[in-house]
């Protein structure tokens, strides 16, 4: 599923203000993303003479990309004026972590008996024989599963 609108909060760098649109770094904490503020009116010329450079500031737009060049084209932008919607939106973005990893962990195919191919793969002659053992990688692609799947695979299930 593809996304087409992204919610992002950070700290603003490297500000620069024209006449009809704003750019900016926003720092999350783990990388930063350019952002670009088209103004639309008045209000949006006022809103980004609202924060400057090491602000925080909520970021709602969508996600662009040219070849190794990623952007956010912003449709709002305001700042915090409370830390504690900072602390909020690193508590969402954890929990929202969490949910979809539970996900992905949750779908593996009823069918699909990884413990068995793993053991099977373990006792070939073949990779038995290695002298290093056998790598992750190569069961991976022994056993046709992601990493993931491996690796939280609930092997107590029956």
């Amino acid at each position: 599923m593809a996304v087409s609108s992204v919610e992002l909060l950070g700290m603003v760098t490297n500000k620069t203000v024209s006449m009809d649109h704003c750019t900016f770094d926003l720092y999350d904490g783990t990388g930063a993303v350019n952002v670009i503020y088209w103004f639309e009116g008045a209000q949006d010329s006022k809103d980004a003479w609202s924060f400057s450079n090491g602000m925080y500031v909520r970021v709602v737009g969508r996600t662009t990309s040219m070849e190794q060049f990623f952007q956010i084209k912003a449709y709002i932008v305001r700042p915090i004026n409370n830390f504690n919607d900072v602390t909020h939106h690193f508590i969402y973005c954890i929990y929202a972590h969490i949910d979809i990893s539970r996900q992905a962990r949750l779908q593996i195919p009823e069918h699909f008996n990884l413990q068995q191919n793993i053991f099977s793969v373990l006792r070939d002659p073949a990779y038995s024989a290695l002298e290093h053992g056998v790598s992750l990688k190569l069961l991976r692609n022994a056993v046709d599963a992601s990493q993931d799947v491996i690796m939280y695979y609930p092997f107590s299930r029956r």
